[in-house]
């Protein structure tokens, strides 16, 4: 991906609306963009933050989803399963199962 060309938000899928609702406004726009695969350099030019609070971002949406990369963070997002067999918290269960 072309810096000076950011990626577009990821379409909302239910698990992304149910992920986007366990953070606040910030996070869920950095959340969106690492769906779509964009590096820490491409959320920091497409938000107007330093590289370094995009990766804090990434690493809080990490630890606070009980995954281990950016790969199962993406996959929880498109409504699959962590690849490494982690699992989200249990407030992010409960509100896909109130959804259902």
């Amino acid at each position: 991906m072309d810096t000076a060309d950011p990626p577009t938000v990821a379409a909302e899928t239910e698990a992304a609306r149910a992920l986007r609702s366990c953070v606040g406004p910030r996070r869920a726009e950095v959340l969106d963009l690492v769906a779509r695969g964009a590096t820490t350099k491409e959320i920091a030019a497409a938000l107007g933050i330093s590289p370094e609070t995009a990766h804090d971002h990434v690493t809080l949406l990490l630890h606070g989803f009980g995954v281990r990369n950016r790969t199962a963070l993406a996959c929880l997002y498109h409504g699959g399963t962590p690849v490494h067999g982690g699992r989200p918290p249990r407030a992010f269960w409960r509100r896909i199962a109130r959804e259902d």
